[in-house]
């Protein structure tokens, strides 16, 4: 009897342990409650990937709210900053990129057509500026990189040349082609015809061949016996003097003294087949040419020659057939059968057989032209009715 009081005391102190327990776990608030309880800090730790006051609405990273973790913002203490910021102008790095108020160049547009020119380079550009630059004009609204070139003497598209590749390349005094292989290069469609070219001097008119192994020739001279004028005591190729008009039977171009050429070709208006020279010009211009022959620096030289005889020539040689005189310069074109069946005189008088001579430009008092043979006789008598015409590329 004396156990049973033992037995029931231990019983009545694990009530009492149990209920104090309970007490004490009874005192600490609901973890929902969001007051701090056991296991639990006062205040969130940012950026260590815990939950340290028990609270899921309190942030651990993006403490601004701003929908950028700290890793990638700048300052997670200002919503305001963060990689899809604008840049502004305010010391700040606003877009986390790692320049704070980058530079931007600008230029002056005094035309207002969205071209400019000068500037600098600032964070927040003046009011009327632009962002592209390159206006050569900027007096000019209709001149800028973004013009079309038109034949007008100007740049029109700042790209350094004037007129260059204007639709009416050649097509005019004001738009002239250096010469008919240049517009050719301009123009691929250009067609055969009179085109305007400067030659390196002032422009004019002359015609282009399109078409000839792949075009771009121009005719320097035209030569019809039985239509030159005869002038007295000619001078022509001395002075660089041009000979009748476009078209005309007779005509020197300015392109026979002017134009820089490699190739030449012959053809007449019976066979109208262009005959290539075998040989290449490399002697400059044939104004330098006669310049230098007329100096007593050049023996004739052949601008077209085919085979041994066939030949059109600038000479300033004495002769001995008493036609010129020394010193006298002249164009000597000589067509052999043997060597150009397909350029020929429809004549029957020969200076040496199968072969016609036809002179133009000379100091005997015939500047015109002369089909000649021992003893002389002029164009007149003989009616030489044939054209041949010297183009050169």
């Amino acid at each position: 009897m004396r156990l049973l009081p033992a037995i029931l005391g231990l019983a009545l102190v694990g009530c009492r342990t149990e209920n104090a327990l309970q007490t004490k776990a009874g005192d600490d608030p609901a973890p929902d409650s969001g007051a701090p309880h056991d296991g639990c800090a006062d205040a969130e730790v940012p950026y260590n990937g815990l939950d340290d006051d028990c609270d899921p609405d309190t942030p651990d990273d993006d403490l601004d709210g701003d929908g950028f973790a700290q890793a990638d913002d700048c300052d997670d203490a200002d919503a305001e900053v963060h990689p899809d910021a604008a840049e502004l102008c305010d010391g700040i790095d606003n877009d986390c990129d790692g320049v704070t108020d980058p530079t931007v160049a600008w230029f002056t547009d005094a035309d207002g057509d969205g071209w400019g020119t000068g500037g600098g380079e600032d964070c927040e550009p003046p009011a009327g500026s632009v962002d592209v630059g390159g206006d050569c004009d900027d007096a000019d609204p209709a001149v800028n990189p973004g013009a079309t070139e038109v034949c007008n003497g100007v740049d029109d598209d700042c790209d350094g040349t004037v007129d260059g590749v204007a639709a009416g390349y050649g097509e005019s005094a004001l738009c002239p082609a250096e010469d008919c292989a240049d517009l050719l290069s301009v123009r691929p469609d250009a067609p055969s015809g009179d085109w305007w070219i400067s030659a390196g001097g002032a422009p004019f008119e002359a015609r282009c061949d399109m078409v000839t192994d792949g075009g771009g020739w121009t005719l320097a001279l035209s030569l019809n016996a039985s239509g030159m004028t005869q002038y007295d005591g000619g001078e022509v190729l001395e002075t660089q003097a041009t000979v009748g008009a476009l078209g005309d039977d007779n005509h020197l171009s300015p392109a026979f003294y002017r134009l820089s050429f490699a190739e030449s070709y012959v053809t007449d208006r019976s066979h109208a087949v262009p005959v290539p020279s075998d040989v290449p010009w490399t002697g400059g211009t044939l104004a330098d040419e006669i310049a230098d022959q007329l100096a007593g620096g050049g023996a004739a030289t052949s601008v077209w020659r085919v085979g041994s005889r066939s030949h059109l020539q600038v000479r300033t040689s004495a002769t001995t057939d008493a036609v010129f005189s020394a010193g006298d310069c002249r164009v000597h074109f000589i067509v052999n059968q043997a060597d150009a069946p397909d350029v020929g005189f429809p004549v029957t008088v020969d200076y040496n057989p199968g072969e016609r001579h036809l002179v133009f430009d000379s100091d005997f008092g015939y500047a015109g032209g002369r089909v000649y043979f021992d003893p002389l006789y002029d164009v007149a008598t003989h009616a030489l009715d044939e054209r041949f015409e010297l183009y050169l590329r």
